[in-house]
């Protein structure tokens, strides 16, 4: 193969902007780019797990996110990062909370170049890095719908409107909006799985 990188996105995602721009970022040395875990961080650490970040000694304001990852592949390629991987997860089966999230920190915190916010900007932090603005190309890039929460499943999601514009594209839209008013009337009369 030719690639020297590969972009991998979370499917609870809306991209506001070309992430060609991303692809196109020199990684210089590292073999991984990605964002900070906000949530983590302005939850004093709470979401991150504790067997990770003791495994590593990593920082809990350096937990990245594993929703919007850049690979070098030329550094993973041929080399030990699969089995390496692998091995860990055998090994520490059981022990994680967010599998591949806590996997790649926990292997990979010293080569990691840390992106700027807006290329995975959490929902529920949006409000607080735009100043309560609405998200635009500008401020936020992806927008990260990352939690139990999504907007095809709940109405008054912050920012579910940026998500349902692009829905509204889609030969689905109709069947989205079904399926958020049974998941609304679920909650409602707490049945909700």
């Amino acid at each position: 193969h030719n690639y020297r990188k590969a972009l991998y996105l979370d499917s609870d995602l809306a991209v506001l902007r070309d992430v060609a721009e991303l692809y196109r970022l020199d990684m210089k040395e590292n073999r991984i780019a990605a964002v900070v875990d906000y949530m983590a961080v302005i939850k004093r650490r709470k979401l991150c797990n504790d067997f990770v970040l003791a495994l590593k000694g990593k920082k809990w304001q350096e937990y990245f996110n594993s929703g919007v990852l850049l690979f070098n592949v030329g550094k993973i390629d041929g080399g030990d990062f699969l089995d390496k991987n692998l091995k860990f997860i055998c090994l520490f089966h059981g022990k994680f909370k967010y599998h591949d999230q806590d996997v790649l920190n926990a292997l990979h915190s010293d080569d990691v170049l840390l992106l700027d916010s807006k290329w995975n900007m959490l929902y529920n932090v949006v409000r607080r890095r735009t100043g309560g603005r609405k998200p635009t190309r500008e401020n936020a890039y992806v927008i990260h719908y990352a939690s139990g929460l999504k907007p095809w499943n709940s109405r008054n999601l912050a920012y579910g409107d940026v998500w349902l514009e692009y829905a509204q594209k889609t030969p689905f839209y109709e069947d989205i909006l079904k399926n958020i008013e049974t998941c609304e009337a679920k909650k409602n009369n707490g049945t909700r799985k």
